[in-house]
């Protein structure tokens, strides 16, 4: 290829400005591996560097044709990259300057980088607003260098929520302008990320006293509005950007956090009265993203005092623009992130409150604005919140209703953008809320329907994206609910491989990322998970041993994270699981500690924060383990009478197997007269055959056969 004076020439269209100049400085402050360069490809030879890049056009609303300067600088330019939205797609002038560089010869030169809208839509009626390919990108050019009729696809990368990210992005742009294979480029990305560690950490630090003299600034100056403003818009965005990144490729959270920190006391010490709405919805923006930063860490009353300062902001915002749907969302988000934070601590009250809130405001801004993706996405959000509070009180059929509705969202969403993974993904998890309210109403065979079609979902998303975290920690998900559910329904050896594939994939995560507590969480399930199969399939050495990794494992977090009731509750599960395998061991001793250790803290949960239902099995479980490492038979009826006295108020009605398992092993100690034969009856329509059950009953002399119309294991995946 003939030299050209610019390695390439940005496209955009001046409302994606923010786009074109983030590409421009990753373009030309991107160093091409030394041992690459000097090689040739079918691009030439390869550069040290990505530069000169050309982008800065003038507005051309006025003109008639392109400026002789853009003419000159396309014609000057070795590759076209056009930065593709709905806007740009609109745009005359990114469509004539594709037009121009395709007459040059070079269609094979052009690539895209999409960030908002969906590709190849725009023939399909009710979608053409959401088309962000220019038509001279969507079809070849005739022999008179006209648009013709035949359609091309052009290369693109793509920066939309769920796709290639920024990093990748780049990689795969700069991959195809170099004509190099973008596995290269990407190992060795990875390579200069710990190289790069040190100049970070050093550029955070550079950051955090940057924010603090900005913030002493802005108490003791009288700067004026304007100048205050602009000081909070590049804080802004270079902190949810460029850092961001940065902090998050080489798994820095903590130095992230650091950042965020300073940053909260600059953003505290100016008046929210100063400056303009756009940069009062920024400031709520940082001080959201600051609090999921805190949230992921697992610091939940920090997270917590940034999303009310979020809401605060939002609120304020929405009472003046009350039809503006972004605002509203915004608004919506900050409520719904205060109710998360209540949900881990137990705040079930205070988390119905904010989820119903938010709820409310998304319903009303749909129907202002019925065909926002984004708005339909956090409604669906909201509704499974609200799903899982119904759950929590019972309230199953209301719980069905709401996470129906999410699943007829996301197959909504998911034919508007079916290119977009995000909504299958969605879809997985909507059916494996269905399948837990199937549990908890006795249908496991059902409930493995729902939960095969999650986890053939993720599979797919996962082979089709196999580097992504965020996929394989939803695929390690849906594996861990596929092991419990095949150990209940009596396919216990398939259990156990899934748990195994799932922990392989967790430990990996965690490793990468030792800083997300929340992969330590699922490793500590998972082990937990994997110990009650190990248990059911007669290898009780093996399960204690996989069981003690996740009671380290909750241990560590729990020290971090002390307020976190769902996750102390977990612990007590595990703390119970030890103390029966110590009695399958022969270690009464040993038991009658653990459980007691578990009962004194049972009785310190406030009763005001914990789910009635919860707490009872728990107490049974705790009764039970208590009664089997009795040695003496009068206190061990004493025991198993007390949780016999624990359940009765759930038991009547209940069709959860988690209930009704410890029911029927109370009543065989007791020798109950009549036995519950009702309760046996629901188990077997249930498909309940977790071998360690099934051989308790036979050893009782109890003939158990599943009643159900499918009794097969291996069961047909459920619809979407």
């Amino acid at each position: 290829m003939t030299a050209s004076r610019y390695r390439a020439f940005i496209s955009y269209s001046h409302k994606d400005h923010a786009w074109a100049d983030w590409l421009h400085r990753a373009l030309e402050s991107y160093t091409v591996p030394k041992h690459l360069v000097g090689r040739h490809t079918s691009a030439g030879e390869v550069p040290a560097r990505i530069a000169p890049v050309f982008r800065d056009r003038e507005e051309l609303a006025s003109a008639t044709s392109l400026a002789r300067q853009v003419n000159e600088a396309l014609e000057q330019s070795a590759n076209l990259i056009v930065v593709c939205s709905p806007d740009a797609a609109r745009s005359r002038w990114v469509n004539e300057e594709i037009l121009a560089f395709k007459r040059l010869g070079r269609a094979d030169r052009v690539f895209c980088l999409i960030v908002a809208g969906e590709p190849s839509v725009g023939g399909v009626d009710g979608r053409q607003g959401e088309e962000c390919f220019a038509p001279a990108l969507r079809f070849e050019l005739d022999a008179d260098g006209q648009l013709g009729d035949q359609p091309t696809e052009p290369i693109a990368a793509d920066v939309r929520p769920g796709m290639d990210g920024k990093t990748n992005a780049k990689l795969k742009l700069v991959a195809g302008m170099l004509g190099l294979g973008l596995d290269g480029l990407k190992q060795r990305e990875q390579h200069r990320r710990q190289r790069r560690m040190t100049a970070i950490t050093a550029l955070a630090v550079l950051v955090m006293a940057v924010t603090s003299v900005l913030a002493f600034k802005a108490v003791v100056a009288q700067h004026a509005a304007e100048r205050r403003q602009k000081q909070a818009e590049a804080l802004v965005d270079f902190m949810l950007g460029d850092l961001d990144d940065k902090l998050r490729e080489v798994s820095r959270l903590d130095i992230l956090e650091s950042v965020a920190d300073k940053a909260m006391e600059y953003f505290a010490s100016l008046p929210p009265g100063d400056v303009t709405d756009e940069a009062t919805a920024e400031r709520a923006k940082a001080l959201q993203k600051i609090g999921s930063i805190r949230f992921d860490q697992g610091h939940l009353q920090p997270a917590l005092e940034s999303f009310r300062a979020a809401e605060a902001l939002n609120r304020a915002l929405a009472a003046e623009l009350p039809d503006n749907s972004q605002v509203q969302l915004q608004l919506a988000q900050s409520i719904a992130y205060v109710g998360l934070v209540g949900w881990q601590q137990g705040l079930l009250v205070e988390a119905d409150k904010a989820f119903t809130e938010a709820h409310d405001i998304l319903e009303r801004a749909v129907l202002r604005d019925p065909e926002s993706i984004d708005l339909l996405a956090e409604l669906a959000n909201q509704s499974t919140n609200i799903g899982r509070l119904f759950e929590t009180a019972g309230n199953l059929d209301a719980a069905a209703e709401k996470y129906r509705e999410v699943l007829a969202i996301n197959q909504r969403l998911s034919a508007l953008q079916p290119n977009k993974p995000q909504w299958r993904s969605e879809i997985g998890y909507a059916n494996n809320n269905l399948g837990k309210l199937a549990v908890t109403r006795g249908k496991l065979l059902e409930a493995a329907k729902y939960y095969q079609t999650d986890l053939s979902i993720k599979q797919e998303l996962s082979a089709a994206d196999p580097k992504n975290n965020a996929v394989r920690d939803e695929l390690a998900t849906a594996l861990l609910f596929a092991a419990k559910i095949g150990n209940q329904i009596g396919n216990s050896d398939k259990a156990l491989a899934d748990a195994k594939a799932a922990l392989v994939l967790l430990d990996e995560l965690a490793r990468f990322d030792p800083s997300q507590s929340n992969y330590k969480y699922m490793v500590a399930l998972g082990r937990k998970s994997m110990a009650v199969i190990l248990l059911d399939l007669g290898r009780p050495q093996e399960a204690e041993d996989s069981n003690k990794q996740s009671l380290r494992l909750f241990a560590e977090l729990l020290r971090l994270e002390p307020e976190n009731l769902r996750r102390r509750l977990r612990q007590f599960d595990g703390q119970l699981l030890a103390a029966n395998l110590a009695i399958e061991l022969g270690r009464r001793g040993d038991a009658t500690r653990l459980a007691s250790e578990v009962r004194g803290n049972l009785a310190k949960v406030p009763a005001a924060d914990a789910d009635p239902k919860e707490m009872a099995r728990l107490q049974a479980l705790t009764l039970i383990a208590l009664a089997r490492a009795e040695d003496s038979p009068a206190a061990a009826r004493n025991y198993w009478i007390q949780a016999r006295d624990s359940l009765t108020p759930l038991i009547e009605d209940s069709l959860d197997p988690e209930l009704l398992e410890p029911w029927i092993r109370i009543a065989l100690a007791l020798d109950a007269k009549p036995f519950p034969q009702q309760s046996l009856q629901r188990l077997q329509e249930a498909g309940y055959a977790k071998p360690g059950f099934v051989t308790m009953l036979r050893q009782a002399g109890i003939d158990y056969e599943l009643r159900g119309p499918e009794t097969a294991p291996g069961l047909i995946a459920g619809s979407d």
